[in-house]
């Protein structure tokens, strides 16, 4: 088979660069031996957050002041509007809401509690302009009965230095009660293909007799593993706003992004090798013309 490039890693960077190349009408392969950095996604992806130990507000005023050596120098400075723009719409076409801009940081809520500055955070994600002014009044955190890889207490803790009152509620729902027979099945990427149709509707219901008189709710990031509908149809029938924290991989957010990249990339005429691994690679002078993979 002959393709005009072919893309060693099936992850983030290797998908956004197969698309950009199919876009312009190149014939394009990715190989991915199979998990990538994607599934271990926050959520967020940061564009420049800290420098000298700060929090920064607006990156691209601090990417111009950066030494020539930083990579964001080496790429041009000026040039680096115009990539941000393009690799949010790439999402986007994809099918991935992400909020944010790269003119300024937001705040998205961590695990613990923190507010982190960030270029792009996902739709369902907490996120703030201000973690001094969040506009939430109470909370309530929401976690699934046997689920140990989200931290409600070291969320309350957090969350309680920003003043915000929290209220913790523990559910469950018969679709998760069989997850719960088998530890190894109580993760997120499990949850997240059981909460789905009819269930979603219990779901909502149980969040909202949780939540009492809080205005915000956050539950750990569980829902939409292939897609964003899932969860706009539960925030559709949860009254108070319900928003998502990122939990211990792997990442169900992680999971979506990659998915959809992927499907985007097959669809613009890409081919994706999953589970392939290069064996071997044919040079002529210093260029790579010919590889070798095997599954």
């Amino acid at each position: 088979m002959k393709y005009d490039t072919i893309i060693i890693g099936g992850g983030l960077s290797g998908l956004m660069a197969g698309v950009k190349l199919a876009r312009s009408g190149s014939k394009v392969a990715i190989i991915s031996s199979g998990q990538s950095a994607l599934h271990f996604h926050s959520g967020s992806f940061g564009l420049l957050g800290h420098a000298d130990g700060k929090e920064l507000l607006h990156p691209l005023e601090a990417i111009g002041t950066l030494p020539a050596g930083h990579p964001y120098s080496k790429i041009g400075a000026e040039s680096i509007p115009a990539l941000a723009d393009d690799a949010k719409q790439i999402f986007a076409d994809a099918g991935l809401t992400f909020i944010g801009d790269s003119s300024k940081n937001h705040f998205r809520l961590t695990p613990l509690g923190l507010c982190e500055p960030s270029w792009l955070t996902m739709d369902d994600y907490a996120t703030c302009e201000n973690p001094s002014e969040t506009g939430w009044r109470k909370a309530t955190i929401i976690n699934f009965k046997g689920f140990l890889d989200f931290l409600p207490g070291f969320l309350a803790d957090g969350l309680k230095k920003h003043n915000l009152p929290c209220d913790y509620a523990e559910i469950t729902l018969p679709a998760i009660e069989r997850l719960r027979r088998n530890s190894s099945e109580m993760r997120a990427a499990a949850i997240a293909k059981v909460l789905k149709g009819p269930v979603l509707e219990m779901l909502a219901s149980e969040i909202n007799r949780a939540a009492g008189n809080s205005d915000v709710v956050f539950m750990p990031a569980v829902v939409g593993i292939d897609s964003e509908q899932p969860v706009r149809e539960l925030r559709s029938m949860v009254i108070p706003k319900l928003l998502c924290v990122p939990v211990l991989p792997m990442s169900v957010c992680g999971m979506r992004s990659q998915i959809r990249l992927r499907r985007y990339f097959e669809q613009l005429g890409g081919t994706y090798f999953l589970g392939d691994n290069v064996t071997r690679g044919y040079m002529e002078g210093p260029a790579l013309k010919e590889i070798t993979s095997a599954a």
